[in-house]
């Protein structure tokens, strides 16, 4: 639903909040996909051996089977552990080894988000390490949230407006 508020704020003409949404929407699905994949994991009993599982007793007298090294890197707020160190933990991928130039626009996004969040603009000696707040860099930034999204397994399909009409296979227009 976040990338479609990117597309929609891009549609509106509103470049900063297209940016927004498209980076909140990359790191939302990269924290949502980790954590779904770390819990299949745990359920299994990681048979493969890829965690490092140790049960922790609860006050509750159970005990909780849980990965140290997971916990601590998901603890992080670093968006480059997302698509580097932690999805190569549990993933046994990285965006960095997989596809550097898509990883570089994406950190490029988050920086351009942490810039906008925190200072509200960009300031103009920064203009090459983030995207603009122009339709180019909102696109752009669509366009990285999309390449991301789809590295980490969601469908790919998004209709991108650039102004003019579609055609839909099976729709006769009259």
């Amino acid at each position: 639903m976040l990338l479609l508020d990117a597309i929609s704020a891009y549609r509106d003409g509103d470049s900063k909040r297209a940016i927004l949404y498209s980076a909140i929407s990359v790191e939302t699905v990269a924290r949502t996909r980790l954590s779904e994949e770390y819990e299949s994991l745990l359920r299994a009993g990681d048979v493969n051996g890829m965690l490092r599982i140790i049960s922790l007793p609860q006050r509750d007298g159970t005990c909780a089977a849980k990965d140290p090294i997971y916990e601590y890197l998901d603890s992080k707020s670093e968006f480059r552990l997302l698509v580097h160190e932690l999805a190569l933990y549990v993933l046994k991928r990285s965006l960095l080894i997989e596809n550097e130039p898509l990883y570089q626009d994406a950190m490029k996004l988050y920086r351009t988000r942490n810039k906008i969040v925190h200072q509200g603009e960009l300031p103009a000696e920064n203009e090459a390490s983030c995207f603009t707040i122009s339709d180019a860099g909102a696109l752009a930034a669509i366009n990285c949230a999309i390449g991301v999204l789809k590295w980490f397994g969601t469908p790919d399909e998004h209709i991108l407006p650039k102004g003019g009409f579609i055609r839909v296979k099976g729709v006769k227009l009259e």
